[in-house]
């Protein structure tokens, strides 16, 4: 018998014409149900055989039935209580039996269909022209405040609707969408992510088992429209949640889609956003702690200690000292994060290295030209500071040199041909 969830599990389900059902022995309900039924007839026999041979005097209900007022009625109750009782108890020996495999039990009457459950999602009114599929998950996202993130590559390339305003659950809509745009949806935690046939790969993983437990669970809300570049996702997100998270420059130059999010997990958001830049779980690998999150393209050889120590130089005790940095630049107003374009010259954010730190800041003229991507880094170490900025470049010819209070960013590949 076809296990319901309405009786979580059990496998019970209504039976047609309950009254009729004959009984049927089972080997764990049988004797009970079997005695209950037997019982029952016996009283009821006896009882009417009383009454129709005139040795009965006066109506007497018998021993296990109530007192009702006419004695028809009594006997009619009684009959239908010990078929009802016997049914009852048939239908959950048959179910219980056949989870077990016991086919000699099933019964020969069909079940009821079960009525189908109710859509308890809340029903909206949602309207729009046809236009991009961007712009409609976007008014989606914002009239249901569902989480929402499209892949890019889709959303401005590919039109949908024109949607009426009748009421649908916002699930029934998502689905609908998609099925007008030809793409797939996956439910993930704490979103609904659309994407391409063919881009499957997105779904595997995640970047939670490399986070430190406490700061994947921290939850945030942020929105991205299409094309906002990787870099520009993960500074908003490091200002928001007073952490720091920064890629290299291989993995943070990807844009992403469309992302609408609410209240989800660190971890969710930054699964979020590397699916909506199509970047895979094996297409990035992650270094970090409580403190930081760094994100890089795995197979580039990272160095391991950027801090170029020199013999007679003692290393400054500056370095464990904490501080937030903006990159290229503060932002004139704390709650207004500037967004940019493109990685800024290395030779270009020197002076507000200096004023964010405080010590004097220099560069190799060779490596003024090197990209480093806004970011924002909050309350970290110089040193971390120092080893994200760098780590930053593919390449590992690059260190830097600390003594009194100067920091200086320093070649230490192989010659350059001029």
């Amino acid at each position: 018998m076809k296990k319901s969830r309405l009786f979580g599990g059990i496998g019970f389900q209504p039976m047609q014409h309950a009254l009729t059902v004959p009984c049927t022995k089972n080997r764990i309900f049988g004797a009970r149900v079997h005695g209950l039924e037997a019982h029952a007839t016996k009283e009821l026999t006896s009882f009417l055989d009383r009454l129709s041979s005139g040795s009965e005097e006066s109506p007497r209900p018998p021993a296990t039935e109530f007192p009702f007022t006419c004695w028809r009625t009594r006997a009619r109750r009684l009959a239908a209580s010990a078929s009802l009782a016997a049914a009852t108890m048939l239908g959950l020996a048959c179910a219980t039996t056949a989870d077990t495999g016991d086919t000699d039990s099933a019964p020969t009457a069909q079940p009821l269909r079960l009525a189908k459950s109710r859509d308890r999602e809340p029903k909206i009114e949602f309207t729009a022209p046809r236009t991009s599929l961007a712009l409609v998950l976007r008014e989606l996202s914002t009239k249901t405040r569902r989480s929402i993130v499209l892949m890019n590559g889709v959303e401005l390339t590919t039109t949908v609707g024109p949607y009426d305003s009748k009421k649908f659950s916002a699930r029934h809509w998502i689905d609908r969408i998609a099925e007008d745009a030809g793409i797939r949806i996956e439910h993930a935690s704490g979103y609904d992510f659309f994407y391409p046939a063919g881009y499957e790969v997105l779904n595997s993983g995640s970047i939670a088992p490399r986070l430190d437990p406490a700061l994947a669970a921290r939850r945030t809300s942020l929105h991205f429209d299409v094309d906002t570049p990787l870099y520009s996702a993960l500074a908003l997100l490091s200002h928001s949640l007073r952490t720091t998270i920064v890629a290299d420059n291989i993995v943070a130059d990807a844009r992403c889609g469309e992302v609408h999010l609410y209240d989800v997990t660190l971890a969710d958001a930054l699964d979020a956003l590397l699916r909506s830049a199509r970047i895979a779980d094996r297409a990035y690998e992650v270094k970090g702690g409580a403190d930081s999150v760094f994100l890089y393209s795995p197979g580039r050889p990272l160095r391991e200690k950027t801090l170029v120590e020199v013999a007679d130089e003692v290393r400054p005790e500056w370095l464990d000292r904490r501080v937030t940095l903006y990159l290229p630049a503060a932002p004139a107003e704390p709650a207004h994060l500037r967004g940019y374009a493109s990685a800024v010259p290395l030779g270009d954010c020197l002076a507000e290295l200096s004023r964010q730190t405080g010590l004097r800041v220099e560069a190799d003229p060779r490596m003024n030209a090197l990209p480093v991507n806004p970011s924002v880094m909050v309350d970290v170490p110089i040193q971390t500071a120092l080893d994200l900025i760098i780590n930053q470049w593919p390449l590992p010819h690059f260190g830097y040199r600390a003594n009194a209070d100067t920091v200086r960013f320093v070649y230490l590949g192989p010659p350059i041909e001029k």
